[in-house]
């Protein structure tokens, strides 16, 4: 990909990611109900990735995980549930286990987590890392067996997902970085600062950025969210090359500019 002047980069980013935005807006004040704050962002964001991202994906609320070895009975216990699963459309057989009127989801099927919460403070970080780091403890089975793309991820991509933040960035690097947690997200979103943080572990950020260690992003927040979390797949179309130009493109330029 040959890099794209600076400010037409931006331009065209901006464009995207102010109608994204204003999807997002909509909806959540579509589903805003004040005594039930976080099944509402949850319920929001998943409208949001079904808008743009149906096309290879479904997505689930509020939903339980069975690994093969059903290891996780024991790992998560009563927190085996995720605030959205996102599978992957292509999963044979798309199944749903039905166990005592909770409909449960194959780990091997699930494309990404992401967990929702309004609002980004050290408890809610350091909870949400925790369960993440608790999904290191379980097997996939051999979901890519008959794939040989090298570029395939074994475990679902992980990411938190904030509306606003009440923690101070020190203490929020700070738990990101701590051995348990180092390599047990992926992605760190906090839309109201438009603020994204990429961890090491994603492919986009070690094999297009060329990053050997987790960066932070500012601008674009939706659009990168999407990206980071579904580039690449090997089961559908990919028209996410557009947007990794002009984010390579803008930020290229504003290195080029500081050095």
């Amino acid at each position: 990909m040959d890099y794209l002047d600076k400010e037409k980069a931006v331009a065209y980013l901006e464009k995207m990611e102010n109608e994204t935005r204003s999807v997002f807006d909509r909806i959540r004040q579509e589903n805003y109900n004040d005594n039930t704050k976080g099944y509402d962002y949850e319920n929001t964001l998943k409208e949001f990735y079904s808008l743009y991202l149906c096309s290879g994906f479904d997505f689930f609320v509020r939903r339980p995980i069975l690994d093969i070895n059903l290891r996780v009975e024991s790992v998560l216990k009563r927190k085996n549930e995720f605030d959205i699963l996102a599978t992957y459309k292509s999963a044979i057989p798309r199944l749903i286990y039905k166990i005592k009127d909770t409909n449960y989801i194959p780990y091997d099927s699930v494309a990404f987590i992401t967990e929702v919460k309004q609002t980004l403070t050290k408890p809610n970080l350091k909870k949400d890392l925790e369960k993440f780091h608790k999904l290191d403890k379980l097997e996939l089975g051999q979901r890519f067996k008959y794939m040989s793309f090298p570029f395939l991820r074994q475990r679902p991509e992980r990411i938190l997902f904030y509306y606003e933040r009440r923690a101070n960035p020190s203490t929020i690097l700070d738990l990101l970085s701590q051995k348990d947690f180092v390599e047990s997200w992926d992605i760190v979103t906090i839309l109201k600062d438009d603020i994204l943080i990429i961890n090491k572990t994603n492919y986009v950020q070690k094999e297009i950025m060329k990053k050997d260690t987790w960066a932070m992003e500012k601008k674009f927040p939706l659009l990168k969210t999407m990206m980071y979390a579904t580039y690449p797949n090997p089961y559908m179309v990919n028209s996410w090359d557009l947007i990794i130009n002009l984010i390579r493109s803008s930020m290229h330029a504003a290195r080029a500019h500081q050095a």
